[in-house]
């Protein structure tokens, strides 16, 4: 082997390795002290108070408190800050000092900074040595602290309204994700836990709750708990899992991760990468990659009640929303119109989108001047639709493209150009008993192929 071959053998071990330690290989976590020079991190205490950490110019470890006062929930009365030196070790990335106990300081609480690759969350690590315990000594937990920017608490004491802080909680609501961490960890009932749900309630004290159930009855059997009242941008805290202490969901580079941290003297944490789960979606259904794909890129979301409804049909509108979601459409000019075809609403939650469509010659309605509101799309009406969006280009082999079907006679006379086309991109592949099913409803399943194949081969990019 020469020299430049060991030198890449060396830099692909080295590689290896750092991916195995990262959280994500997107997410490159940088130097811990410059994020604690760049950022104050915010530990959640009560409602009213906040401790927070940072180095300062003085090139010291400072602990700070800040405490909304009642009566003022607009502005933090700052209770001044500790600071002392701290030691920084670069291969793990951690930074350690120690503090006095803030009661008789005859022991010192030791902390450590961990860095978890994540934007807005470390670990803080607390270790306790109470001299008058062997039990508990020396006592070791861990806490989240959030960065400061978008870390932020809702202030609504003594009020029945929800909890607004929930922009993240409103983007993932009737989400639900799969953790296989949380699988291997035992609630109480001794029943393994892996999902994690989101949904709205109007009768919680809060207005937002989320599920952790169990893997082998989902929602039927599951543990109910509350979602904290605190973000820190995309950070939402679940309070008092089955087993565990808490679980922070944070989203960076388009995904969702999990920190699960459990508290007490055998305490520990876990960061996970979810993927997002649909109960009625099985990973060994042939439509399971393109339901993941849609609902991963925000083509296509679930019910409320977290299903995707794989086999269900989609209604003529909703097609076209999805459309022009996926290709970015300005609808604001065509919200105000009035819609050319006879029973589309003006102000339905579809209009601007179909008078988008009219508008761009995506679509032509039927010939009695209605769109179909709430007509099932069928297979060749997805095709002409798409055919339309892409411009309606020359196809060639028309007939011979269709002879293969066993049912070529019942495509309409439209839709032929349009299903020739989608059969010759790859748009759609015909079914298994060697139909093209054209005048059948399009399933939610069959849409998300659809479209899959279409963004993998970059036709919405035009």
């Amino acid at each position: 082997m020469n020299g430049l071959s060991k030198l890449m053998s060396i830099l692909l071990v080295f590689s290896l390795v750092f991916c195995m330690f990262s959280v994500s290989s997107e997410a490159v976590s940088a130097n811990l002290v410059d994020k604690l020079k760049r950022d104050k991190w915010y530990a959640d205490g009560d409602i009213d108070n906040y401790i927070f950490y940072y180095i300062g110019s003085d090139n010291q470890i400072h602990i700070g408190r800040t405490e909304y006062r009642y009566g003022n929930w607009e502005t933090p009365y700052f209770q001044g800050d500790s600071h002392g030196t701290y030691s920084y070790n670069k291969n793990t990335n951690t930074i350690s000092f120690e503090q006095p106990n803030y009661g008789d300081g005859n022991y010192y609480i030791h902390y450590e900074i961990i860095d978890l690759g994540l934007d807005d969350i470390l670990i803080l690590k607390t270790t306790d040595d109470y001299p008058w315990s062997d039990e508990y000594s020396p006592y070791t937990y861990y806490t989240p602290i959030f960065r400061e920017g978008g870390f932020s608490v809702e202030h609504t004491p003594d009020s029945d309204t929800p909890d607004e802080a929930s922009e993240m909680f409103n983007k993932y609501k009737s989400t639900c994700w799969y953790s296989n961490y949380l699988n291997t960890v035992e609630n109480y009932e001794n029943e393994n836990v892996n999902y994690i749900w989101l949904y709205y309630s109007l009768y919680a004290e809060f207005g937002q709750h989320a599920v952790v159930g169990t893997n082998k009855k989902a929602y039927n059997d599951i543990y109910w708990a509350p979602v904290y009242n605190a973000n820190c941008g995309y950070c939402l805290a679940i309070n008092e899992g089955p087993g565990f202490g808490h679980i922070y969901l944070t989203e960076q580079n388009g995904s969702l991760y999990a920190l699960i941290i459990s508290e007490g003297p055998e305490g520990y944490y876990h960061v996970e990468k979810l993927e997002r789960y649909f109960p009625d979606v099985p990973k060994n259904a042939w439509y399971y990659g393109a339901v993941k794909y849609v609902s991963d890129k925000g083509y296509i979301n679930g019910y409320s009640t977290g299903k995707f409804g794989a086999v269900d049909n989609l209604k003529r509108q909703d097609f076209v929303v999805i459309l022009s979601k996926i290709t970015g459409a300005d609808l604001d000019k065509y919200a105000a119109m009035t819609p050319k075809l006879k029973d589309v609403k003006k102000g339905a939650y579809y209009a601007a989108a179909v008078n988008w469509a009219v508008d761009n010659n995506i679509i032509a309605g039927y010939a009695n001047g209605n769109f179909g509101v709430n007509d099932n799309i069928t297979r060749e009406q997805v095709a002409t639709i798409l055919y339309r969006y892409m411009g309606s280009p020359e196809v060639k082999d028309i007939n011979k493209t269709l002879a293969k079907f066993s049912d070529v006679n019942r495509i309409s006379s439209f839709a032929k150009t349009a299903v020739a086309w989608a059969v010759q991109n790859n748009v759609i592949s015909g079914m298994a008993d060697g139909r093209v099913a054209s005048a059948e409803g399009a399933s939610r399943a069959q849409i998300a192929s659809i479209i899959m194949r279409m963004d993998q081969q970059g036709m919405f990019n035009k």
